[in-house]
C-alpha cells in the first residue's frame, strides 16, 4: 500500500509541482501524512486515558519517528528506485493514495473538535 502512496507522491512532485529532489519532497509528505493516523489515534487514546492532550514535543517525536523510518526504509534500503521503475499504476491505487492523503488531512482538522468536546465531558 504505501509503495503505490509513494508512487503517486512522487509522480506529483514530478509531473504536478516540478522539485529538484522529488524523493526527499515524497518521503516529508508520507511522513506527514502518516503521521497524521498515528497522531489521531494516540491522542484520542490519550485523552480518553489520562483526560488531557499530548504534548507538542510528543507530536513532534512521532513526527520525527516516523519519518526516521520512513528514511531507512525507503533511502537506506534503497527502494525508491525500485517502486519507480516496478509499481503498477491502477485506478483503485490512484484512488486509495488520494482517499489516504484526504483522509488523513480531515483528520487532523478535526481534531480538535473531537478533543475540546472529549475534555469538558
Amino acid at each position: 500500500m504505501f509503495k503505490s502512496i509513494y508512487y503517486y507522491y512522487y509522480l506529483f512532485y514530478t509531473k504536478v509541482i516540478p522539485d529538484n529532489e522529488p524523493h526527499a519532497t515524497t518521503l516529508f509528505t508520507l511522513s506527514v501524512t502518516e503521521s497524521a493516523y498515528w497522531v489521531v489515534l494516540l491522542d484520542v487514546l490519550y485523552v480518553n486515558l489520562f483526560d488531557e492532550i499530548i504534548p507538542l514535543w510528543g507530536l513532534g517525536l512521532i513526527l520525527a519517528s516516523i519519518i526516521m523510518k520512513n528514511y531507512f526504509y525507503f533511502y537506506k534500503i534503497n527502494t525508491k528506485e525500485k517502486i519507480v521503475k516496478n509499481t503498477n499504476k491502477t485506478q483503485l491505487s490512484l484512488f486509495l493514495t488520494i482517499a489516504f492523503f484526504v483522509i488523513g488531512m480531515l483528520l487532523l482538522f478535526l481534531l480538535p473538535f473531537y478533543l475540546k468536546l472529549a475534555l469538558t465531558v
